[in-house]
């Protein structure tokens, strides 16, 4: 049976792999992904459904034309406790990127009634 990811899920991934120095394939593995496709998937569902600003939409352009003897800052100097707190403001950056498009969906949706 195919596991369902959430909206929140998905976009917390695809944060995670603008912003991180690393490519597509390693943040996959890194969330247990079964491959590369599922990300390259979610950013395109996300892009249409809204949920990527222009910003993201620009670091996913940015990112996809890095070529691979590009130098990529690495995470390597950052301590855990940074590595942790990192994840913690993309996870609540995505969350609060989620509630600002479902707050304008259901003041659309209130406005057409």
């Amino acid at each position: 049976m195919p596991h369902i990811y959430s909206t929140e899920f998905k976009l917390h991934v695809v944060k995670t792999y603008l912003i991180s120095p690393y490519g597509i394939r390693r943040t996959a593995r890194e969330f247990g992904l079964p491959s590369k496709n599922y990300v390259t998937k979610w950013i395109q569902e996300l892009k249409k459904e809204g949920l990527l600003s222009q910003e993201d939409l620009a670091k996913v352009k940015a990112k996809s034309s890095i070529k691979p003897d590009s130098p990529i800052q690495s995470t390597a100097g950052m301590t855990p406790l940074e590595k942790q707190l990192s994840e913690e403001v993309l996870r609540l950056q995505a969350e609060n990127d989620f509630l600002k498009k479902l707050d304008a969906l259901e003041k659309e949706s209130q406005r057409k009634k």
